[in-house]
């Protein structure tokens, strides 16, 4: 197995997935992308993510209810967290929050090098 820090993203917005993607490759990172809720748990107990990237509009299975999962999953909840969807609301913030989300990124406030360099800082930290 190789060093390289690896990231679970869940995101089933195909311009952004793409574009994170591709951008995180350039970084040297190792990038798994899932785009519905079902398919991010099956991956998250295949292998083991330093991070995960959470929208929380997903198919099949939102992220609120991936976070419930993964906080009552001792092999999981040790996974660091970091939301980045567009719900900008205080309720469903403060839920993300309670449930150990790290951090929680409104997509419409940030740049494309913005979530980078969050995500990247992140992973230099750990």
């Amino acid at each position: 197995m190789n060093n390289k820090p690896y990231i679970l993203l869940a995101e089933d917005d195909e311009v952004l997935s793409t574009i994170l993607t591709q951008r995180f490759k350039s970084e040297g990172i190792d990038i798994v992308l899932t785009k519905d809720g079902e398919q991010t748990l099956k991956i998250l107990k295949e292998k083991k993510p330093q991070i995960l990237i959470l929208d929380l509009l997903l198919p099949k299975m939102n992220g609120l209810k991936i976070l419930k999962k993964i906080n009552k999953d001792p092999k999981l909840k040790n996974i660091p967290v970091i939301i980045c969807s567009n719900l900008s609301d205080d309720e469903t913030i403060q839920k993300a929050k309670s449930l150990h989300a790290k951090e929680y990124l409104i997509k419409s406030d940030y740049s494309i090098d913005e979530i980078i360099e969050k995500i990247t800082s992140y992973l230099k930290k750990k």
